[in-house]
């Protein structure tokens, strides 16, 4: 028939698999209302949602709450009698969806019942029409922004145009971007701006081998975006609770930065530094300068160093209460001739006092300074008594240069 009307009707049934408050939630953002209203969909046993409007129309009422996992029927309006009425939410000046013709979203262009959201692509589309078409949108974009300079304080200039990458229309999307200190400084960087979660899984990661490079590339492309959803959703948390206030002091004091994490970077900087010198000094330490000569005092890197060198060991036996082996470090291996001839082999200088007693008993040491020329293998060859002059050294040492080096 000409001129034939049809009305939608609700009667609380929704599509096979769907949940219940998963469609109350969709419906809620059809409408763009709160969620509980949409209890009255679900509490009276037969609603019409729309009448007096053609069987086109009609049928993209239908689709659309099929999107939202409900399920609608069409009928036709024989007589109108005014008994049912189209649902009203709390806004009771106009109805919820505003148009009998549908609408086409301006990002994907996707043809629709008339809503507030883009059933597809998800977009807010009032805000969406907002930002690129209405001159007033500027001044709401001046708004959000300086509510990110307020709560980003410090740098805020390099984080606002990549913070705008990662929302266009009003929908927020991943785009990867490169940050240094996400980089190279990755749990301090995010600890610094706050980010304690991140900074706490971002510590635990940089301890795994391997794990740690892979985490230091994710967080340098994804830093500036886990910054961005942590600005934005304490700035909106923040907004909720205080929405007519001026929130530019409480944005600075719940973002900005921790100003004591610099200090404390570079302080673990300073020590981390400092224990790779004490480290290496720790490892050069174990030759010590008596007199002229260059001696391992650790008996088994002495040894070590000898067998891979392939060279003889002048091993002496001292201790620092010793008068004898004083004048035999002033008189002895002060000596630049002395000195000279060491260099044929590796020398060990133990002090029996801080050394393992295991070793004073292998060697029998009775009195102190006692002397042992060792072949590289650590064989005793020479245990010299009582000839300490440097004349005497000198010859010991080209002894065993000459008839004990191994030349591997």
């Amino acid at each position: 028939m000409a001129g034939q009307l049809y009305r939608v009707v609700f009667e609380g049934e929704i599509l096979e698999g769907s949940q219940v408050q998963e469609v109350k939630r969709a419906l809620a953002k059809l409408y763009n209302t709160r969620e509980d209203q949409m209890e009255r969909f679900f509490s009276r046993k037969r609603l019409a949602v729309k009448k007096d409007m053609d069987y086109e129309t009609a049928m993209k009422y239908v689709k659309a709450f099929e999107r939202a996992g409900a399920i609608c029927r069409v009928e036709e309006i024989e007589t109108h009698t005014g008994q049912e009425q189209p649902l009203m939410l709390e806004k009771e000046t106009e109805e919820p969806i505003q148009q009998d013709d549908g609408i086409v979203c301006p990002k994907c262009q996707f043809e629709q019942a008339p809503s507030e959201e883009c059933v597809r692509c998800g977009i807010i589309i009032s805000k969406y029409s907002e930002r690129f078409d209405a001159p007033e949108s500027q001044t709401e974009s001046r708004g959000i922004e300086e509510d990110y300079i307020a709560f980003i304080g410090d740098n805020a200039d390099k984080y606002i145009p990549k913070f705008k990458k990662f929302n266009q229309g009003g929908v927020d999307n991943f785009a990867a971007t490169w940050h240094w200190p996400a980089f190279f400084l990755g749990p301090w960087w995010l600890l610094y701006r706050k980010l304690h979660g991140w900074g706490s899984l971002a510590i635990v990661l940089d301890v795994i081998p391997g794990v740690n490079v892979l985490s230091k590339i994710g967080f340098a492309l994804a830093g500036n975006y886990i910054y961005y959803k942590h600005a934005k959703d304490k700035i909106k948390e923040l907004r909720r609770s205080r929405p007519s206030s001026d929130l530019a002091a409480s944005l600075a004091n719940i973002g900005g930065v921790h100003r004591w994490m610099v200090s404390l970077t570079v302080v673990v900087f300073i020590l981390s530094l400092a224990g790779v010198a004490f480290i290496g000094y720790s490892e050069l330490s174990a030759e010590k300068k008596i007199g002229k000569i260059a001696f391992y005092t650790d008996y088994d890197q002495g040894l070590d160093q000898a067998f891979e060198a392939g060279k003889p060991v002048m091993l002496v036996f001292s201790a620092s209460w010793c008068g004898a082996c004083k004048k035999m470090t002033r008189d002895v291996f002060s000596n630049d001739e002395v000195a000279d001839a060491s260099g044929q082999l590796v020398n060990i200088y133990i002090d029996v006092d801080k050394v393992d007693r295991e070793l004073v008993q292998e060697y029998e040491i009775k009195s102190v300074p006692s002397v042992f020329f060792l072949d590289y293998s650590g064989e005793t060859i020479i245990q010299v008594a009582d000839k300490r002059s440097p004349e005497d050294f000198i010859e010991n040492i080209d002894y065993m240069a000459q008839a004990h080096s191994h030349n591997q």
